[in-house]
């Protein structure tokens, strides 16, 4: 109760993801109550937030060493990592870096056909009505592409990274970093 409704919201961005990538029922419980969720209204606080860590519980036990379910929780943080390191650990939390994150995963998922129209509109739609962004800084495609190849989850030249296939399902694809965030003219994948 004593933060401020900024980094309330942050915080709620890792509530979404939870949503986001394992349940479409708890999604749509957080739509119904984003409002409520930000001004701490218990009776819809506590249950998302029980119900988010659930989720996280059951992936990390079923996955405990990364070897794939885990990296879903990764969902949003390849490009929540590389904004934070570009904007210098300064002037964004983690969760709003996220929320940015999510948005172009969501939207990039749509576009390299894993994701149905429409999933990217509705997970930003939730985000924003939680006060978050859901827009990448502008920054030079060059800087973002550096930032990418520091990533944890590189596995030679690819990252695994998360895209969703619909709200609530979210897996792992290999992808290059120039795949990820594609010039005006970028590669698509089928």
């Amino acid at each position: 109760a004593s933060l401020p409704v900024r980094a309330r919201a942050a915080g709620l961005a890792e509530v979404v993801k939870a949503a986001a990538i394992r349940d479409a029922g708890f999604f749509a419980d957080l739509e119904r109550d984003a409002e409520r969720l930000l001004a701490l209204d218990e009776a819809a606080l506590l249950p998302a937030l029980e119900r988010a860590c659930a989720i996280k519980a059951k992936v990390v036990s079923e996955d405990e060493r990364e070897q794939g379910l885990r990296m879903l929780l990764n969902f949003g943080h390849t490009l929540a990592h590389a904004v934070e390191a570009l904007m210098g650990y300064r002037r964004i939390l983690h969760g709003e870096a996220v929320s940015m994150g999510m948005a172009f995963a969501a939207r990039r998922s749509e576009q390299l056909g894993t994701a149905p129209a429409g999933t990217a509109a509705r997970l930003c739609a939730l985000l924003e009505r939680l006060g978050l962004p859901t827009e990448l800084p502008a920054r030079p495609r060059s800087a973002y592409l550096r930032a990418l190849k520091v990533d944890k989850k590189r596995r030679d030249a690819r990252i695994h990274y998360i895209v969703l296939r619909g709200i609530g399902r979210a897996e792992s694809v290999p992808l290059t970093a120039a795949e990820i965030l594609p010039g005006p003219a970028g590669p698509k994948r089928r």
